[in-house]
């Protein structure tokens, strides 16, 4: 019974680092959200395009990246909406800022809670697309 439980918890612990990777590697802005909501994973291309350390901002709330740009009550809203009743659709929420790395930048963000065995989590998958004009 011990041997099954130790070999759940490797195959658990496999199968996170594996969707961490996958966040890190895809090209596209993603931000995984858990319940707080504080970031578990950022994307190499969220971290290079706001000029963040992904391995700081993991723990972080939105609100507190990029001193505060993020801090917008109807993000939170949406956010604790989607956290509260997992079926829910966020979708196309534009989101103007002045990022102090990135500058002027409108983004469209939209986001699902992560479906892990059948079952829906308490994750949360963000995409960001940057829509600012060239």
């Amino acid at each position: 019974m011990l041997f099954q439980l130790f070999n759940a918890l490797g195959l658990l612990q496999e199968s996170s680092r594996m969707a961490e990777m996958v966040v890190e590697t895809v090209r596209k802005l993603l931000l995984v959200l858990d319940s707080q909501p504080r970031a578990l994973a950022v994307s190499h291309a969220f971290a290079t395009l706001f000029r963040l350390d992904a391995a700081q901002a993991k723990g972080k709330l939105p609100a507190d990246l990029d001193g505060g740009i993020w801090r917008q009550p109807a993000l939170r809203q949406r956010l604790e909406a989607v956290l509260r009743d997992p079926t829910t659709i966020f979708d196309d929420y534009i989101f103007n800022g002045e990022f102090p790395e990135a500058g002027h930048r409108e983004l469209l963000v939209y986001g699902r809670c992560i479906v892990s065995t059948g079952a829906l989590s308490s994750k949360l998958l963000l995409g960001i697309k940057d829509m600012t004009p060239a």
